[in-house]
């Protein structure tokens, strides 16, 4: 009974850890291209191609809800901010993140590796006697 407890809250605590990286993510690149205006489906596009590699207007239109118009918008306005690139013709369009959204991205983990290392040790210094 114990192992079974023991796993589902190692489980639990990685998801917790997954959902903090995903929220810190996603705010990072909201907060790193605030003076470019960005709503949040846009910033739910950049962050879903930094994940997955890459979207189509279709799926994203599938996730959101969002109009084919607005997709293309959305699309648009991101690949004249230098954030997206545009790969294919026709209904083999799929859009990726540019290396500057990859570097952002980059910079973000970074941070976070860094909060974690820091969160570490003071956890070391509060179990010191």
């Amino acid at each position: 009974m114990e192992y079974y407890l023991r796993a589902h809250v190692e489980e639990a605590l990685a998801a917790l850890q997954y959902t903090k990286v995903v929220v810190a993510e996603f705010d990072g690149l909201k907060e790193a291209f605030r003076p470019q205006r960005l709503s949040t489906w846009q910033v739910s596009i950049l962050w879903y191609t930094c994940r997955t590699g890459r979207i189509s207007n279709r799926v994203y239109r599938q996730i959101t809800g969002r109009s084919h118009q607005s997709a293309v918008a959305d699309f648009t306005t991101l690949m004249r901010q230098g954030l997206l690139e545009r790969l294919g013709q026709r209904r083999s369009v799929v859009y990726v993140p540019s290396e500057r959204t990859k570097d952002v991205l980059r910079q973000i983990h970074l941070q976070l590796e860094q909060s974690e290392v820091r969160g570490a040790d003071k956890d070391i210094a509060s179990q010191e006697p």
